[in-house]
């Protein structure tokens, strides 16, 4: 009986420790939900702890009590706000080709716009005052971040996948296009009469920008066709570039898989043929 009290109280405690825990990460996220749109409406100097506090539905006591400074509050708002913002180009997947990906990529972004706007403006308030919490996340998990995604963007540009273009500057293209509807939502409902909160709208500014990315596979398969005068070029390209087409082996005649055309666009042979020329080739050697 004894032990089976002490294994009851240790059960309960370890229970309350779980509910405390459940408890303190709602009251966070209610703290720091607040904490954005003080922040991104009045800024760091303009926004009381009060405030927060109030927005947040708790005492100024018992916000301190997770975050001892307005500083601190500042600080894990921007994080929070920097992880949600920089989520969809981590999933920026090469394996998709990049015009599913770009378009996906696009098409995320200008969700966040939409459901968080805040964060956006918040954010861009950071950078224009010279980013002073942000400058060490900018120059480290940003910067190796924008670099992988710049090697992937290469890659296929690469294999023939896309036009040239800069990688960073498209980015940067990216990143201008779909945040200006959070940050300078006012002007976008002045002028057209709608935001992104309208259906109709959002629909219809999704598939513009995704119309952007499609330009810009579009013309390097129109000018390689042209200028070869192939019809075989412009059903490899289309293969590639997920609209259908077939390319076969010259030498067995069986499909070649996308997976090898992905790496080498020009491949004549399936890797089993290419590799029985090799083959062929060290034995007359």
């Amino acid at each position: 009986m004894e032990e089976t009290g002490r294994a009851m109280d240790r059960s309960a405690g370890q229970s309350g420790k779980r509910s405390k825990t459940r408890i303190g990460a709602a009251n966070t996220d209610r703290i720091l939900d607040a904490a954005l749109v003080e922040f991104a409406r009045s800024g760091l100097r303009g926004t009381r702890i009060e405030q927060v506090a109030e927005a947040a539905g708790m005492s100024k006591t018992n916000l301190l009590y997770y975050f001892r400074t307005k500083d601190d509050l500042y600080k894990a708002a921007l994080t929070r706000t920097l992880d949600i913002w920089l989520k969809p180009l981590r999933e920026l997947d090469s394996a998709i080709g990049p015009t599913a990906a770009l378009t996906a990529y696009i098409e995320q972004k200008l969700d966040y716009s939409r459901r968080f706007p805040e964060a956006s403006r918040l954010f861009a308030m950071e950078i224009m005052q010279g980013a002073p919490h942000l400058k060490g996340v900018l120059a480290g998990d940003l910067a190796d971040l924008v670099q992988r995604k710049t090697a992937t963007i290469n890659g296929w540009i690469a294999a023939g996948l896309m036009a040239p273009v800069e990688p960073q500057h498209l980015l940067f293209t990216i990143w201008a296009t779909t945040q200006h509807y959070a940050d300078f939502s006012e002007q976008i409902r002045t002028l057209s009469g709608k935001d992104l909160s309208d259906e109709a709208f959002f629909a219809q500014t999704k598939t513009a920008l995704a119309e952007e990315v499609r330009e810009l596979v579009k013309p390097l398969k129109r000018v390689l066709c042209w200028i070869v005068g192939h019809n075989w070029l412009s059903s490899r390209y289309n293969l590639l570039l997920g609209i259908g087409g077939n390319w076969q082996c010259e030498r067995c005649g069986k499909a070649i898989p996308q997976s090898r055309l992905e790496v080498v666009p020009a491949a004549a042979t399936c890797v089993a043929c290419e590799q029985a020329g090799v083959n062929q080739a060290a034995l007359r050697k």
